[in-house]
């Protein structure tokens, strides 16, 4: 019995020799990642993180290159990688204008680049047989945002309808999307039989609210702010933005008048926003005192819009407080974001596909190929 224990384990010993062995990454040379900002894993849910997922899982090695906004400089590390015999170049691209001599430097060595998350020329990509963009299709954020706010809507649609009108109210600060993002909501709320009476519609023509306005969303939405209350049969109900700073300034706008502090919908006026990259916390902050006598009461006086009840002045200096972080906390309904984890997803196949000289887009599932262009749907943070 002992003699079989011991031969099970010594195959079992060999199996593992075997596969540590056959481990390693499927490229000889890292694949430099070229990022327009510093390259460096600060936020969590961001798409440096997404990237470095997807990596291990497609077995890849690689190298971060951080450009921080320097166009020159992130010509000089493609060069610097290219000239290291990096195995192929991801960029994010700091100018679209240097889109052209990334891809002719990478060419001449016979380099695939694949471009991420950026505006690329098109005549670009394809002046070069193994280049490829990987984009957000930018015609589907309305689509994705009037779904959300539907689904949303029919969830609760009696904490939201404040009047009992059968209406939902809203106010939109959109640059032009607010129609079709009202429509795709609408479709939405009709397929569902409980909440199908109900309709988004417009708060008050009175206000010129409907596109994004030139006097800025925080004087604005103030204005109707003043009007909403609950004796006023004329209330904003929802707010529709198409941008997370101008979401955020608006639920700080909120906060002050005793909204949107908690997840309690008896006190909540639903945001819904476009992004998820501002910084709430440093928005907050922005107002801090220099003297140093005032700001325990400064930070005291602020704590319920960021939840920082008792930090550190040292620790709160560090923490990381995003668009995200708000929704998690039930300040904001949703948001309409790049969907990180299938672009990151999407280049790390693309890579493998490159660098094992097969198809581009073989068994790449997320998005619509055009070209060389593969374009993926915006996806939803909701509360």
């Amino acid at each position: 019995m002992k003699k079989i224990v011991a031969l099970i384990l010594v195959v079992l010993f060999a199996f593992s020799a075997l596969s540590l062995a056959s481990c390693g990454s499927i490229n000889d040379a890292d694949v430099a990642i070229l990022w327009r900002g510093e390259g460096n894993v600060k936020a969590p849910n961001s798409l440096i993180n997404a990237m470095e997922r997807a990596m291990y899982i497609e077995n890849i090695s690689y190298a971060h290159y951080g450009a921080e906004q320097n166009s020159d400089k992130q010509l000089d590390q493609a060069d610097e990688a290219l000239e290291a015999g990096c195995a192929a170049l991801l960029v994010e691209l700091v100018n679209p204008l240097a889109a052209q001599e990334i891809v002719d430097a990478a060419k001449a060595k016979d380099v695939p680049v694949v471009f991420f998350n950026s505006l690329v020329p098109e005549a670009v990509v394809d002046s070069y047989d193994k280049c490829v963009s990987v984009a957000t299709d930018i015609t589907s954020v309305a689509k994705v945002q009037g779904e959300m706010i539907g689904k949303y809507v029919v969830s609760n649609y009696e904490q939201i309808d404040r009047n009992g009108d059968g209406k939902i109210s809203y106010i939109a600060f959109t640059d032009g999307l607010a129609d079709s993002v009202v429509e795709a909501a609408n479709d939405v709320i009709a397929d569902d039989k409980k909440a199908s009476g109900y309709t988004l519609e417009y708060f008050d023509e009175e206000v010129p609210l409907k596109e994004f306005p030139s006097v800025g969303a925080g004087a604005a939405y103030t204005v109707a702010l003043e009007r909403y209350n609950d004796d006023n049969e004329n209330m904003a109900e929802i707010v529709i933005t198409s941008n997370d700073l101008v979401a955020c300034e608006i639920l700080m706008i909120l906060q002050k008048e005793g909204y949107n502090t908690n997840k309690l919908n008896t006190h909540l006026i639903p945001i819904f926003t476009v992004g998820s990259n501002v910084d709430y916390k440093a928005l907050v902050l922005a107002g801090k005192p220099e003297n140093s006598d005032e700001v325990d009461e400064y930070y005291e006086e602020m704590k319920y819009l960021c939840d920082l009840s008792v930090v550190e002045e040292e620790d709160l200096e560090e923490m990381i407080w995003n668009t995200s972080n708000v929704i998690d906390a039930g300040r904001i309904a949703g948001t309409a974001l790049e969907n990180q984890d299938a672009i990151a997803e999407a280049v790390a196949k693309i890579t493998r596909n490159f660098i094992k000289e097969k198809p581009a887009f073989e068994k790449v599932e997320s998005g619509e190929v055009k070209g060389s262009i593969l374009l993926i749907d915006y996806t939803v943070y909701p509360n």
